[in-house]
């Protein structure tokens, strides 16, 4: 069986249950499915609510060898991290329904993995008493303005949070 195929056929179960596609490099796949891939990608989650942003980010980390969970809002951050625990989150701190610092502040309450998983937290806003406060009580490992760095510097970040991503272990 073909890399694209076993992709089409994990696509198709993951849809038919209404999940969100977790997107891992087709490369990787046959070996992630048979368990043979002893350095399976590291596991990003992002939210942002801007679409160009989430996508720009997205596809980078995914062309860097991570896999990528995206949402738009907080109460979908939310669903997520509980759900698949990944190894990073990167968090817009303004986002529908819930932001990025509450989001941050009941993950730091999900036990073992909540208080130790690193966060990134980006923003547009300047940093107030109540960001601070925040920042100094749930330790993110970033507090990045979005007008103040490249993309190039968030792939360093990540990559000085989790090593850089896997190589692949088989060719199949």
């Amino acid at each position: 069986m073909t890399a694209e195929v076993l992709y089409q056929i994990v696509k198709a179960w993951v849809a038919a249950r209404g999940g969100k596609m977790l997107y891992i490099p087709k490369l990787l796949l046959p070996g992630i499915l048979l368990g043979k891939v002893l350095n399976a990608p590291k596991r990003i989650l992002i939210a942002e609510d801007d679409q160009i942003l989430l996508r720009t980010l997205s596809d980078r980390f995914v062309k860097e060898g991570f896999a990528v969970f995206e949402v738009k809002d907080g109460n979908e951050a939310m669903a997520e991290a509980r759900k698949n625990h990944p190894d990073l989150l990167l968090l817009d701190i303004l986002m529908p329904q819930l932001s990025g610092l509450q989001a941050m502040r009941q993950i730091r309450e999900e036990g073992e993995w909540g208080k130790n998983v690193p966060i990134i937290l980006l923003t547009n806003l300047d940093t107030t008493d109540d960001i601070i406060k925040d920042i100094v009580q749930c330790k993110p490992a970033f507090y990045l303005v979005k007008s103040q760095w490249k993309l190039e510097d968030v792939i360093k970040k990540v990559k000085d949070l989790l090593g850089p991503a896997p190589a692949i272990a088989h060719r199949y």
